[in-house]
């Protein structure tokens, strides 16, 4: 195999030399989303690894434009490609002919952040709020639609392109680059709340390379070779970034620290995925579904399709456009190619392969793991998709939480179980575990199935999807019904022995009181009679014996009434009043 792959390519080759001529670089404009950043690392390794040289294009690369749409210039002719997102959707249902060349990030990185300050700790908090939202966004609009809170529910502000309406308090919640303003965000020490369309299901492309289909129908081998050099790009940026940084601060932008590059390419290497598929990979089936959730939203029309939006439209089951190459060299260039797209297919058929089996192995293993420890947790075990929706439970929650099946449970938000007093601690707290703070556990009054209150020792923690990023929340609760009512019991008996130490100092008190002055009546009688006795009469003598007596029997009976008191305090004799 490896011998005829070199012979094709020689054949090739040499048909192409003899052919053809070396023509002068064309210059074409590529429209970017935004200013230079590591955002669009491909295209500056393309230029100057001399990647669009070698297929004779001299690139110019222009930045965003405040004053003019950039969404616009493929078609007003300011520039023959574009970078844009799967908005590209909203580009031809205005009736555009945008055509889809490569899609660079497998999952968007835009999602949006909203002010933990302003209280925003879930998606339904967003309702009312002012959100800065960027032109032709329809990802997070589905998102938020799909969230029962369509376009009218919130009151949207024209975006800035930065995050200072966040930081201000202009806005309560704003479109953000995962890969970019979040490092913005956590320099500030700004606490937010993140919410990602991936949570509902809705995984949108990024920023998406795309031309018109004019251009495509006119020159179908300026597009490929665009398309082509572009993708090799690609590959070499997200292969050494470090270098490519380099050429950013040297050539094209100090806007942004190298330590902030550094940030920006360690982000998209988890929503490129170049380990795993080409650079620029997209699926028909992909786009489909992504159609699909617009229409669902009605943010297109029900009747539009994807015909003609694809490279893949004009490029399967056409013939080749190359003019220069004619009779055995075309021959040649057609075997050439037929046995490469056989071969690249069904090499990545067989890694495609090879990777589901090892991600569904994967997946049925810790799915197995999952379902046997909340099988054998004896504390109610619950997880919740990121709005907060219940998706899974362990069997002691019910027999616990008193439900009868889990289709009670199921569906349901997770405050709806926790009682209203608590609710506000308990936002708060997911609202900081969002923002990476930990506070550990607390207790909370959860409300059963039949109407009683049950108290709970609870601690959550976010379960990160195979990319890092949160896409459930575990929640564990403990009974702590009898812990409390322990406590309560050892409560009452400190205040009891508070109380007896009390009656014990009022004892003491009595003695010290009530027993002092009969002893010193008793002391001074019995010092009179030892020093004076010679000189009383016998009258005086019985007088003062008569003291002594009514003095002895007064403390008697008031040591017989301290000690029925204290038997009486020890349970030791009943009251009979």
């Amino acid at each position: 195999m490896k011998k005829l792959f070199t012979v094709l390519n020689m054949l090739l080759l040499l048909s192409v030399i003899t052919m053809a001529q070396t023509p002068g670089l064309r210059k074409v404009t590529l429209q970017l989303k935004w200013l230079h950043q590591f955002q669009f690392a491909g295209y500056y390794a393309a230029i100057e690894k001399g990647f669009y040289a070698a297929e004779g294009l001299d690139v110019k690369l222009l930045e965003y434009d405040e004053n003019s749409r950039s969404a616009d210039a493929v078609f007003d002719g300011r520039a023959e490609f574009g970078v844009s997102n799967t908005d590209v959707i909203l580009m031809k249902d205005k009736g555009r002919d945008p055509v889809v060349l490569a899609a660079i990030f497998q999952h968007s990185p835009l999602v949006l952040a909203a002010s933990l300050k302003a209280g925003i700790t879930h998606v339904h908090h967003l309702k009312g709020k002012k959100i800065a939202i960027e032109d032709y966004e329809g990802g997070l609009l589905t998102y938020l639609a799909s969230e029962g809170l369509p376009a009218n529910s919130f009151t949207r502000i024209k975006h800035n392109y930065s995050i200072e309406y966040l930081l201000t308090g202009k806005v309560d919640a704003t479109t953000v680059y995962i890969t970019d303003e979040l490092y913005e965000l956590d320099k500030a020490g700004f606490k937010y709340t993140l919410f990602n369309g991936r949570s509902a299901n809705i995984d949108f492309y990024g920023d998406v390379l795309y031309t018109s289909g004019r251009l495509m129908e006119e020159d179908p081998e300026l597009v490929e070779k665009f398309r082509r050099a572009s993708v090799k790009g690609w590959r070499y940026a997200m292969a050494n970034s470090d270098e490519i940084i380099d050429i950013i601060l040297a050539k094209y932008s100090k806007r942004k620290t190298r330590d902030h590059l550094k940030f920006e390419a360690s982000q998209m290497r988890d929503h490129l995925l170049t380990d795993v598929v080409e650079p620029g990979y997209f699926s028909r089936g992909r786009w489909e579904s992504i159609l699909a959730i617009y229409k669902k939203a009605n943010i297109v029309k029900d009747d539009l399709t994807i015909d003609g939006m694809l490279y893949t439209d004009y490029t399967e089951g056409q013939p080749l456009p190359w003019g220069i190459i004619t009779g055995g060299g075309a021959i040649i260039l057609v075997s050439w190619l037929i046995f490469f797209v056989i071969y690249r297919s069904r090499k990545r058929y067989i890694q495609e392969l090879a990777i589901n089996q090892k991600l569904t192995a994967e997946l049925a293993e810790s799915e197995l793991l999952y379902r046997s420890l909340m099988d054998a947790s004896p504390d109610p075990i619950v997880i919740t998709d990121m709005t907060g929706r219940v998706v899974m439970i362990s069997p002691i929650v019910n027999l616990l939480y008193r439900y009868v099946s889990d289709e009670e449970v199921f569906g349901r938000q997770l405050m709806d179980f926790i009682h209203p007093d608590d609710r506000a601690r308990a936002i708060e707290k997911i609202g900081l575990l969002m923002n990476g703070i930990r506070t550990g556990p607390a207790e909370y009054k959860i409300l059963r199935g039949d109407g009683t209150i049950l108290e709970v020792e609870s601690n959550a923690e976010l379960i990160p999807d195979a990319k890092g990023v949160p896409h459930r929340m575990l929640t564990i609760s403990r009974d702590i019904t009898e812990r409390k009512e322990s406590t309560k019991l050892i409560e009452e008996q400190n205040a009891a022995l508070k109380e007896l130490n009390k009656e014990k100092d009022r004892f003491f008190s009595i003695i010290a009181h009530d027993l002092r002055n009969p002893f010193m009546g008793l002391l001074n009688l019995t010092t009179i009679l030892e020093e004076d006795i010679e000189h009383l009469s016998q009258e005086e003598i019985r007088k003062m014996a008569g003291n002594l007596r009514g003095i002895s029997e007064k403390t008697y009976i008031l040591l017989n009434e301290l000690l029925d008191w204290a038997r009486f305090k020890r349970g030791q004799m009943e009251y009979d009043p």
